[in-house]
Order: C-alpha cells, then structure tokens, then sequence
C-alpha cells in the first residue's frame, strides 16, 4: 500500500515537555566534545521528553550511534519518532545526513523502510486531527506563495491576501494549536509585532500560555523582537550575532546570561563552547568553569 507523503513539517505542538528536552539538548551539545556516551544519553532523554526533537538532532544523533556501534538503538529511535513525524526519504538524504547514506541502519531504511515508517505515523489514531490540521496549512501555505510569485508583483494584493491567511490562522490555532509549518503565514506579520493589532493580540498571549504550559520553547518570540529591534534601531538584550553587530546593539552586556537563562537559553559562551570560531562580543566575561552548572540549572 502506498502512503502520501506529505513534504510538509509535520510538527504540531500537542507535546509537553518541550523545555525540558531542550535543556538535555543543551547537555548533549556540552559532552558531545568529551564524553559521547553522555551526549548519547541526553539526546535519548530529549527524544523521550519529545520526540519532535529527533529530525532536528538526527545527523547529530546518528554520528554519535555509528562512533559507539549503536546501531541498533539508532534504528529503534527513528521507528520510535516516526510515531509522531513524518518521515520521508528526503529526510534521510539531507546534506547534513549525506555522511551517513551507506550506512546501516540509514541505508537498509532508505532501501525497505520509508513506507513502514509512513504507516506508523497515519496509523496512530493521534495524528488524524493532525493530518486534517496539516491539509489546511499546506492550502494557506500554497496560496501565500502564489501571490507573491505573480509578475508584476501587486503589493496590494498581497497584503489583502496576507490579511485574509492570518485570519484563518488564528481561527485554526484556537481549534487545534500551533503548527510550525504555518510560521511563515505568522512572519509576513513581523513588522507589526509590536504594534497593538488583531494578530499579534492574539498570538502573544497564546504563546505565553503555551511556554506556561511547556508546549513550546521559552525562546520562541525572540526571532520577532529581533526583527523590532532591527527594523527601529534598537537595543537587543538576548544574543549576539557577529556578522550583524553593526546593526544590533547589545542593551547591558554585562546581564545578558540573566536575560538569556530567562527565555531558557543557555550562557552567551555556550556559542563559543560548541563553535570554538564564535566571536564572543566586547566586554563580555564569564568563567567557563560554571558552564556545565549552569546548563544544569537551566
């Protein structure tokens, strides 16, 4: 029997503990440099926590199993996710999965595994609100495309047709949450996020119920409050992005661990602990002795 694949990310936020499986993330990242049975562990308890997690940390994950010759958890790890994403094997053929297509288990799932996968996912009786959720936003996705691919482009047009998606969008979410694969429809409202409006009305207090709840990460809004800050010309006070720090202005250096701990994200040196190349910026100090404390704390 064949299934459809939906190209399509199928991440719907019905899973809690989103926070926590980012924090043993975090941890991952930390030990992956020096200990790979710890960082193992903690991409286990994340995936535990939430599932989703897998197909963003799957290259990671799957280098650490094939280093330690655990293989076979690997594979028992990808049926275990498939439960709650659809996979298809575009997923397995990525750039940053490419290292690892000769590979067992990567290699006999792309050969005999992608529609055992794909029946798992549409038959756990969960995701059918789900796939339902993900028909309407993949029809509003294709429509904000359309529009804006018309030549001449009609900036009237598109601003009604923008209008007319956001009004459905927040009609889906208050029946069935937040999906990711709608954030693009949400981003096209960015310039007015701190403008008192229908949209983000809405929105910002479904997020913060939502982070309250542990349905989503604590760092969510930021993507938009750095755009503010960009656009007006102001202080940002939670990252530091080196190629951009001309057009960002860091508010209080000196506090910048705090605001981060605060939206869940780990020190400002973390960066520079799993990227050695990060420029961490000027007059920022902190003991890389606490950076494993305070990942913990998080």
């Amino acid at each position: 029997m064949k299934y459809l694949v939906l190209f399509f990310s199928s991440l719907f936020f019905a899973q809690q503990n989103v926070n926590k499986a980012q924090k043993n993330i975090f941890l991952a990242e930390y030990y992956e440099i020096t200990d790979l049975e710890k960082a193992f562990s903690y991409y286990q308890k994340a995936f535990e926590l939430n599932p989703y997690e897998f197909k963003t940390y799957m290259p990671q994950f799957t280098k650490i199993c094939l280093k330690l010759n655990k293989e076979s958890i690997l594979k028992k790890e990808i049926y275990r996710a498939s439960s709650a994403y659809l996979f298809s094997a575009d997923h397995f053929k990525s750039d940053r999965m490419k290292p690892f297509y000769d590979k067992q288990p990567i290699k006999e799932i792309l050969s005999d595994d992608i529609e055992k996968l794909q029946k798992i996912y549409y038959t756990n009786a969960e995701n059918y609100a789900k796939i339902e959720y993900e028909k309407k936003i993949i029809k509003i996705d294709a429509i904000d495309q359309f529009v804006r691919k018309k030549r001449p482009i009609d900036w009237g047009y598109i601003e009604k047709s923008d209008s007319l998606n956001i009004t459905q969008l927040i009609e889906l979410t208050k029946h069935y949450g937040w999906h990711e694969g709608a954030e693009i429809i949400l981003w096209h409202q960015r310039d007015s996020y701190d403008e008192p409006n229908f949209v983000w009305n809405y929105f910002i207090p479904f997020f913060n119920q939502q982070i309250k709840k542990d349905l989503i990460r604590k760092d969510y809004l930021l993507k938009y409050e750095k755009n503010m800050c960009f656009v007006q010309k102001i202080t940002y006070k939670y990252d530091y992005f080196p190629p951009l720090d001309r057009l960002y202005t860091l508010e209080d250096i000196h506090n910048i661990d705090k605001y981060r701990k605060t939206v869940g994200l780990p020190p400002l040196y973390f960066n520079k602990h799993i990227m050695p190349e990060y420029v961490l910026p000027k007059g920022y100090e902190y003991d890389h002795v606490n950076l494993l404390k305070d990942l913990l704390e998080l």
